[in-house]
């Protein structure tokens, strides 16, 4: 199953990668403090990591492939260590007013390469394109490659965007239920994004700040956390 959806992913990306639009290829790498899990909320690495993505894109359907590394232990000795590799549909709806977004991928885990304790990630995510205040909410369907190494679950996030003088923020809620060995809760914590993009020709560079709260039962897997990233997008 995991060796398919590698195959499909670097299919699509080929193909989609072979259109005259320059445009449609994209880039980021991304140096952050600690790796703090997007969806899950919990640390999954308490130490500086180094991220990058590759990204082809046609019309509405997109293919990536997403790394992680850890900068003191080394590749493939911690679990920092990751590749991933997804496809997805992104497109407007009602007539602009929001966007829908569905996206598979599958999460090659420390020991990267070991095909055993993997995930496969079904995303649905739905968002507010208009007004000073978009609201947002994304639901994440884990599926273990082996349930006796590693459970899968659910996982859901509501909140809102907005863009202040040249600042992106993000204020939301997550919760799960019960995915990956946690404690089941309709809000585990609260987390607050600020991002200020900054255009340097065809580079952009995005410094971020990361606030996160457990608000959550004690027997989570939620962390306190702040984190601080600068990402390069070209």
């Amino acid at each position: 199953m995991h060796c398919r959806a590698m195959v499909v992913v670097i299919l699509m990306s080929l193909g989609l990668a072979r259109t005259s639009d320059a445009q449609q290829m994209s880039y980021m790498i991304k140096w952050r403090s600690q790796y703090t899990g997007s969806v899950t909320g919990n640390v999954i690495y308490n130490k500086p990591v180094v991220q990058g993505m590759a990204t082809a894109a046609k019309g509405p359907f997109y293919a990536y492939v997403w790394g992680c590394v850890p900068t003191r232990s080394g590749w493939n000795r911690d679990w920092a260590s990751e590749i991933d590799y997804g496809v997805g549909y992104a497109s407007n709806i009602w007539r602009g007013q929001a966007n829908v977004n569905v996206e598979y991928c599958f999460f090659d885990l420390m020991p990267v390469g070991h095909w055993r304790g993997d995930v496969h990630d079904l995303t649905t995510s739905l968002t507010a394109n208009r007004g000073l205040v978009r609201p947002f909410i994304s639901v994440d369907s884990c599926v273990p490659d082996s349930p006796n190494i590693l459970e899968g679950g659910m996982f859901w996030r509501v909140g809102v965007k907005s863009s202040i003088k040249g600042c992106n923020l993000e204020l939301s809620a997550g919760g799960n239920d019960g995915a990956f060995g946690a404690q089941p809760e309709l809000v585990s914590h609260l987390r607050l994004i600020i991002k200020r993009p900054i255009a340097a020709g065809k580079v952009t560079l995005v410094p971020e700040i990361a606030l996160q709260k457990s608000v959550g039962s004690s027997s989570g897997c939620i962390n306190d956390t702040i984190t601080t990233s600068l990402e390069v997008k070209f």
